[in-house]
């Protein structure tokens, strides 16, 4: 079994026209069989809250106009937009259960399955059981990801029957630990969807960079976006030509392919991961991208962005550790990048993932202050301080981390994360 194999390959890389026709047959067909039952059934549901006497008002979170029979307040899938947009998770987790032949690489892809389907029945419903499910499968999606992550990067389980054991065991602890903190989001601060959230995905998020740093990416050349489509000092129309930038040169050798597949993982995480991120924060009653009407719903475009972003976490996690399978194809990894890294950019190499986690914990920090958008605002009987200590208590952990993690690597009590 090698990466390399080109065959409908299981587990293996989606190396070939045959097996990508294969998932995405499988996906419509799991999509056409969905409708059919949801058609066939055809159960009329009421929404909860204050949508069940109203059903024109705008939901706090979602701002979707509720698609409900003429002349009632009740009707087959009350979200459409935000229903179906969660086949793009649905998708992923198949092509992570498709590709992976790790444990915990699969826990990683059944989870998006199973959060597309329980994300999908709340917004189809809108019932506060519903609702506890959709929010515990979140946690749970995330908290798989990021130890995926974790064991790709740092602790390798033992081959064989004790990985599967070792996995089924976290798989059981973070499922009753997700549902538990799901139950009691609305009593402790810490517990919100959007805290836990937002927590993981940084967590996340500076475990990518610490990936990011192992294979020497330049930092300095990342906004150079056009450089995913043509090198430096090509022709003018080299430039204009975008569509390249889904395939690299040809005749690139291993180290500016490496750069390539980099510089395309930071741009997929910077634009569709930052696009995922404010349509997240910017969607819901009284905020700028609250529009009942509009074509394209803010929270539908939360999910398919967001499905796309995990999907290219799991594939850097796999590549860069080679500890999994990727879904596509990469070049060998290694450490070198192909432009020598000197001053800021062999900082930022050694010490990336300290800085991250300290940029992430100021933002967080900030927001901590805007009541309702990092953390919930206050409840009856609590005072403003109440939810803003949560906040603060998150972002200082963040804060203090990266300066902690950052000292003892400058003392060599810790090697470099490009060591």
């Amino acid at each position: 079994m090698t990466l390399s194999d080109q065959t409908v390959q299981i587990p293996g890389p989606m190396a070939s026209a045959a097996k990508w026709l294969l998932v995405v047959v499988i996906w419509c067909l799991v999509l056409a069989a969905v409708g059919g039952v949801v058609l066939a059934v055809h159960h009329q549901w009421t929404p909860s809250g204050a949508n069940a006497t109203d059903p024109t008002k705008n939901r706090d979170d979602q701002c979707e106009e509720l698609n409900v029979a003429p002349g009632t307040n009740a009707g087959t899938v009350l979200e459409v937009q935000n229903t179906w947009s969660n086949a793009g998770y649905l998708l992923a987790g198949m092509l992570i259960l498709f590709c992976s032949y790790r444990p915990m690489g699969k826990a990683v892809g059944l989870q998006l399955v199973i959060l597309s389907a329980l994300s999908g029945y709340y917004h189809a419903t809108l019932q506060p059981d519903a609702q506890l499910l959709d929010v515990a499968s979140i946690y749970f999606a995330l908290a798989t990801l990021l130890l995926f992550g974790v064991q790709a990067s740092f602790i390798r389980f033992p081959e064989g029957v004790w990985d599967w054991i070792c996995t089924g065991v976290i798989t059981i602890v973070l499922f009753v630990g997700g549902y538990k903190m799901a139950e009691n989001r609305s009593k402790v601060y810490l517990f919100g969807s959007t805290t836990v959230a937002f927590t993981l995905v940084c967590a996340i998020i500076v475990l990518c960079v610490w990936q990011m740093c192992r294979a020497r990416f330049n930092w300095g050349t990342a906004l150079q976006f056009w450089r995913l489509w043509a090198r430096d000092g090509a022709p003018w129309y080299e430039y204009l030509m975008i569509w390249r930038m889904f395939v690299p040169a040809g005749d690139s050798s291993e180290a500016e392919l490496r750069d390539w597949t980099l510089r395309s993982y930071f741009w997929v995480f910077a634009a569709i991961g930052g696009v995922s991120l404010l349509c997240r924060l910017l969607d819901g009653d009284d905020k700028p991208l609250c529009s009942p009407h509009a074509p394209f719903q803010a929270h539908a475009i939360w999910h398919v962005a967001s499905s796309i972003t995990l999907l290219a976490t799991y594939d850097l996690f796999s590549w860069t550790s080679f500890w999994d399978f990727t879904v596509f194809p990469r070049p060998a990894f290694g450490r070198q990048s192909s432009i020598p890294l000197t001053g800021l950019n062999d900082f930022l190499s050694g010490y990336g993932p300290s800085v991250a986690a300290v940029v992430l914990g100021l933002l967080l920090f900030a927001l901590s202050f805007s009541p309702g958008t990092f953390v919930d605002k206050p409840r009856d009987g609590d005072t403003a301080g109440d939810p803003l200590r949560t906040g603060i208590l998150i972002a200082l952990t963040f804060i203090v981390g990266g300066v902690g993690v950052a000292l003892l690597q400058w003392r060599r009590a810790i090697p470099r994360a490009d060591a």
